[in-house]
């Protein structure tokens, strides 16, 4: 048997119900008319529950006939149904009936013992049969459960920052059994809104349910997370005085401003900076963002220019080869490049120390002196000092590098390399012990004075600063 598929409207029912009266009904009067209504009503199984809010009036039919047909039953295969599932109507009718209707729509099921419908609300049947002989009615009732329709969910705010708070709010339509909103929240029947505070974006999912089924829908809070500096670095993280390092980092998550301290600034927008301090220095790196402030720090170890440099140190024998002057050629490396910047130590000291090991006769007049060579025939000496060459003999002394004799009264260009250090030996008077230029050792026995077994130790002191001693060059 096909469903009936049409709408039945319960107003159809209320405008078009048909009048039983009859030509012998009206002869009999008011008060028989009366006693029909109450014998007919009789005939009706009321099953009052409606659910819908339309009210049917009471039918007029023919006095009580033992011919008049009865309806024995009128069911219906279930209480409640979804929207748009069907129902089977079955009923039982004694006694033959020429005509079974069936409200709402007047259907005409004369002839039927059943019939599938599909209700769209909840509906009170009504089922009339009747012939000559008079009407029977009975009717029922079926609630339709509307699917749950959630016709709105959002936050109030769809972005916060993490910690804060925001409502979600929702409106559902027709009845539901459960109402859960999920992640974790559980069952929130009877509410229309809930305060959340996730810690990440998070989907949030509101599921309606009841008899008709489940409805469910998702929205989204987006959770702005505080700045992650991933990472703050400084290459070379050791640096000499006056050279750079370069800072870089890395950072994840919305900011509004990245600073550096110690006099970098406003890095907003960059990822690396390069910056030269004075002395070891720890930088700050600060990221602002509309979810809170994070810092990491970063350090830089600054090597400061030497105050005091080893320029010059003879340990061995002077033999006669070398002709009264001990030398090395460029010196100390360290000690042979700019002696202006950044260190003034042209402007500074020179510090000398001898020690006297042995001398094949021992000159009690000795006297040595420390000179630097140039290019361009530049040469400047420090002061003659007498250092006898008795064995176990020390002596120190110091010279000002600006007072140093210089040859021809130039000065050498100390911001450039010199090429040679050594040692004048000299006797009583000042001569070199030498037979360079012809000088034939004037007048001194070499063997009496070569090999000397000794030690000559040069050291600068920048200008201003003070000689930390021997100690730290003589072990």
């Amino acid at each position: 048997m096909q469903p009936l598929k049409s709408k039945i409207s319960p107003h159809e029912i209320t405008n078009n119900r048909t009048s039983l009266a009859t030509p012998l009904s009206i002869l009999i009067g008011t008060l028989i008319m009366l006693f029909i209504l109450i014998r007919g009503l009789s005939g009706v199984a009321a099953e009052e529950t409606a659910v819908s809010s339309t009210q049917y009036l009471p039918f007029i039919t023919k006095p009580y006939h033992p011919d008049q047909p009865i309806i024995n039953d009128f069911s219906i295969n279930t209480e409640q149904v979804a929207a748009g599932e069907s129902i089977t109507l079955s009923w039982n009718i004694s006694r033959t009936a020429e005509s079974v209707t069936l409200e709402p729509g007047s259907v005409d099921v004369t002839g039927l013992g059943s019939i599938v419908v599909v209700p769209t609300d909840s509906t009170i049947f009504i089922l009339t049969a009747s012939n000559d002989a008079g009407v029977n009615v009975k009717q029922i009732s079926i609630t339709v459960v509307q699917l749950p329709a959630i016709s709105s969910f959002s936050p109030l705010s769809e972005t916060i920052n993490l910690g804060d708070v925001t409502t979600l709010n929702w409106t559902v339509e027709n009845s539901v059994d459960s109402l859960t909103l999920d992640p974790g929240l559980g069952e929130v029947v009877g509410l229309t809104s809930k305060v959340v505070s996730p810690t990440v974006t998070t989907v949030y999912t509101l599921t309606a349910s009841n008899f008709a089924g489940m409805h469910g829908t998702q929205t989204t809070v987006f959770v702005t997370q505080p700045p992650i500096i991933n990472q703050f670095l400084a290459s070379p993280p050791t640096i000499d005085k006056g050279d750079s390092s370069t800072l870089s980092w890395s950072i994840s998550n919305l900011v509004d401003s990245v600073t550096i301290s110690d006099g970098v600034g406003d890095v907003t927008g960059l990822n690396q900076i390069d910056d030269s301090p004075d002395q070891d220095t720890t930088y700050i790196l600060t990221a602002v963002g509309p979810a809170g402030t994070v810092s990491e720090t970063v350090s830089v170890t600054v090597i400061q220019p030497p105050t005091e440099l080893l320029v010059f140190d003879w340990n061995e024998k002077v033999q006669k080869s070398h002709r009264g002057f001990p030398w090395d050629e460029e010196g100390e490396i360290l000690a042979n490049g700019d002696w202006t910047s950044p260190t003034n130590f042209a402007g500074g000291t020179l510090y000398f120390r001898a020690e006297i090991i042995s001398q094949p006769t021992p000159q009690a007049n000795m006297q040595l002196q420390f000179c630097i060579w140039q290019s361009d025939g530049l040469e400047t000496c420090g002061s003659l000092h007498t250092v006898p060459g008795t064995s176990g003999t020390v002596r120190t002394w110091d010279s000002n590098i600006s007072l140093m004799w210089k040859k021809d009264g130039n000065p050498l260009d100390w911001d450039r390399p010199r090429f040679r250090n050594g040692v004048a030996i000299k006797n009583g008077a000042g001569n070199p012990v030498s037979n360079y230029e012809g000088w034939n050792w004037f007048g001194e026995n070499p063997d009496h004075w070569y090999p000397l077994d000794m030690r000559f130790t040069v050291v600068v002191v920048a200008e201003g600063e003070t000689f930390s001693g021997w100690n730290n060059y003589i072990p």
